[in-house]
């Protein structure tokens, strides 16, 4: 099970997207945006418990999942269903505060932030990198320079090393 993690910003959607195509053994499976961070801790545990179930089910049929959403490894690692699953590889993406401000005041009007939350969610941005420093096993994207399909290169070759 791999789960790619990020803050709102740094290009996990993009990458869901052309993951898809590069990963045939991989299931690749992009929750609805906001689905884990805009509700309360006990929905957001109940689909940390659901990636789980599902790891474990599609892992019987050989195959592994690809998650695009933002957790951090102690949210999965502490839940009874972890048991289920082989390991869990994190795949870190993370971004320059200045060019994640950019992207963030860029997004459509619809979803448009305020400063604080800009601010929070460099903040959550900077959590994720240093989790990522002390959580063995984890790999850091800096997506700050690189093109969406840099990312998609780095990110389908530092899974394909996990799971061959």
């Amino acid at each position: 099970m791999v789960v790619v993690t990020g803050g709102p910003g740094v290009g996990k959607s993009l990458l869901g997207v052309g993951l898809a195509d590069r990963l045939p053994g991989g299931v690749v499976l992009e929750p609805p945006a906001g689905a884990v961070t805009k509700h309360d801790s006990l929905t957001i545990m109940r689909w940390f418990k659901d990636w789980l179930v599902l790891g474990a089910q599609i892992a019987q049929s050989g195959r592994y999942l690809v998650i695009p959403s933002f957790a951090r490894p102690l949210e999965l690692e502490q839940l009874p269903e972890r048991a289920w699953v082989g390991p869990i590889h994190w795949l870190v993406l993370v971004c320059d505060a200045d060019i994640l401000e950019r992207r963030l005041r860029g997004r459509r009007k619809s979803r448009g932030i305020g400063d604080a939350e800009v601010s929070g969610l460099i903040g959550v941005n900077e959590e994720l990198r240093a989790i990522a420093q002390e959580h063995p096993g984890a790999r850091v994207i800096d997506t700050s320079a690189l093109s969406p399909g840099d990312v998609v290169d780095a990110a389908a070759a530092e899974i394909r090393g996990w799971v061959s």
